[in-house]
């Protein structure tokens, strides 16, 4: 059985004609939710094919539904800044509404499939470490005003998701004894510890200057 549409046609158009503009026609012609293996973030997803002013593109539709921890961004990013991001990201079609504390839905380019983790060269994962110090260095000591703080205005709150997310990965440790622990418990401990005393990080924080994170960022992302 396919999966439930969680966004109406008519806010994918709406969302297209704002980020593109009232002038464009746009017209979606069909769209497939996609299956995505157990252990994701929980995100939703699909294909979609959609014609502005008769051109007919292939994008893929992303709802960010993480089951704990504070909103991604990541549509702001994509209707802000991904145009001017140092870094390769996928052209923006349209978003939908910005709201404060909330995730919304981000339509993009439909990318080729890129090359799995296991089969990154030496090279490619150098240039990825080059790519991620390139936006740093965009952003540092000018990071976009609308993003939040997390680390510093918002650190209590960053941190209270930290309790959360042990217990899921202990449980699916607990779950797959024979999967590979990437984590000790004594880590998992001390981490827990630090969390609790917020004013570690908050001084360590206040040396540092600002710049944009991209929060997720790993060979397969």
């Amino acid at each position: 059985m396919a999966a439930p549409q969680v966004i109406s046609t008519d806010e994918i158009v709406a969302g297209v004609r704002e980020h593109q503009g009232d002038a464009h026609e746009v017209r979606i012609v069909k769209r497939s939710a996609l299956r995505i293996p157990r252990g994701g973030t929980g995100s939703y997803f699909e294909r979609v094919r959609l014609e502005i002013d008769g051109r007919s593109i292939r994008a893929l539709l992303k709802l960010g539904r993480m089951a704990g921890g504070p909103p991604t961004h990541e549509a702001f990013f994509y209707r802000r800044y991904s145009a001017e991001s140092p870094l390769r990201a996928p052209r923006c079609f349209g978003t939908g509404p910005l709201l404060p504390g909330r995730e919304t839905w981000v339509l993009m380019e439909q990318l080729p499939r890129g090359k799995g983790v296991s089969e990154w060269t030496l090279e490619q994962t150098r240039q990825a470490v080059r790519n991620l110090a390139a936006l740093h260095a965009k952003y540092l000591g000018r990071a976009p005003d609308e993003l939040p703080r997390p680390f510093t205005t918002g650190l209590e709150d960053r941190l209270s998701f930290v309790p959360q997310g042990v217990r899921q990965i202990r449980s699916v440790f607990d779950e797959y004894p024979d999967l590979p622990r990437f984590a000790s418990e004594r880590a998992f401990d001390l981490l827990l510890a630090l969390c609790a005393r917020p004013e570690v990080f908050r001084e360590a924080f206040a040396r540092s200057p600002e710049t944009l994170l991209h929060g997720d960022y790993h060979r397969a992302n």
